[in-house]
């Protein structure tokens, strides 16, 4: 029996780090920058820059508006807000950001790149293997740009045209070379660990397998269940990628984390084997109420 249409990942605008998940939740600028009509993005978020607020907000809503001016190409403009974003921020989060990936080349990102990772790193501590974190980054946004692009000729009328197909194709292909990049990482180290790559290379290996096959799956679950144990990965990943392998066996999830559509515009939980314990099992992992997930979604895949 063939599984049910899984909402992978939530939605494509929660993978690129918008803390923005159904109808509700999103902004009108959220939802141009979805369409790729970035000119209309960037004028709301300004607005919302412009008001009177607190200087952490100010800083948050300038890495929206950086966002913005990089999927519209405006290098300038983007490395002025970003600037402003990263005042006093000392998140890597922009490194693994699919928004500036055409960005990251060149001396101007590369010394901005730098000085992000020194301010994490004086505050987090020093990345015992910053070149296989940095490889990582960059995989998770260069998974995340395709989806976007891909999504963005979806929600354009262009459905299952060639272009839609085109970047369905590469990112088969990528994820298979990113699957191959972690097996042999954990071949010769183990599963990838926290407290040697940090949250953000971590949770994009668990993404990795998030992605992958049944077999792929069933083959990395017991090593991300023992770095949980010890406190490497989150437990919260745990719970998606085994209910993700619920899914693929037809079999009720435990932790209600995987959504389907329902007709096309509203969704709704796959099935679950305990309604009446889910809550206990998610807080459990370290997710939200299910209520909250349905209307809000659990952003798992935000930054750290």
């Amino acid at each position: 029996m063939r599984s049910p249409r899984i909402l992978l990942f939530l939605t494509i605008m929660q993978l690129i780090g918008m803390n923005v998940s159904f109808a509700q939740t999103k902004s009108i600028s959220d939802r141009y920058l979805e369409i790729g009509n970035t000119k209309k993005a960037i004028e709301g978020y300004k607005k919302d820059y412009n008001a009177q607020i607190s200087r952490s907000a100010k800083e948050l809503r300038a890495y929206l508006v950086a966002r913005a001016y990089a999927l519209d190409g405006k290098k300038d403009s983007t490395f002025r807000y970003l600037s402003i974003a990263y005042a006093s921020n000392n998140s890597v989060k922009v490194l693994r950001d699919p928004a500036f990936y055409y960005f990251w080349e060149g001396d101007t990102w590369n010394a901005f790149a730098n000085n992000v990772i020194l301010k994490s790193e004086n505050n987090h501590g020093k990345y015992k293997d910053l070149d296989t974190s940095r490889k990582l980054w960059r995989m998770r946004a260069e998974w995340e740009v395709l989806s976007y692009n891909s999504n963005v000729a979806k929600l354009s009328g262009l459905g299952e045209s060639s272009i839609s197909r085109f970047f369905d194709r590469i990112k088969d292909r990528l994820q298979r070379e990113q699957y191959v990049f972690l097996e042999h990482y954990v071949t010769e180290n183990g599963w990838p660990k926290n407290s040697q790559l940090g949250k953000n290379a971590t949770l994009t290996a668990a993404m990795i397998v998030y992605q992958g096959s049944k077999e792929q799956i069933e083959k990395y679950l017991p090593y991300i269940k023992e770095s949980c144990i010890h406190n490497e990965t989150s437990w919260y990943l745990y719970a998606y990628i085994y209910d993700r392998l619920c899914v693929y066996n037809d079999q009720p999830q435990k932790y209600g984390t995987q959504l389907v559509d329902i007709d096309g515009v509203h969704k709704g939980l796959y099935r679950v084997e305990n309604r009446d314990k889910i809550n206990d099992y998610r807080a459990d992992m370290g997710l939200t109420t299910v209520e909250k997930y349905l209307l809000y979604g659990d952003d798992i895949w935000a930054a750290y």
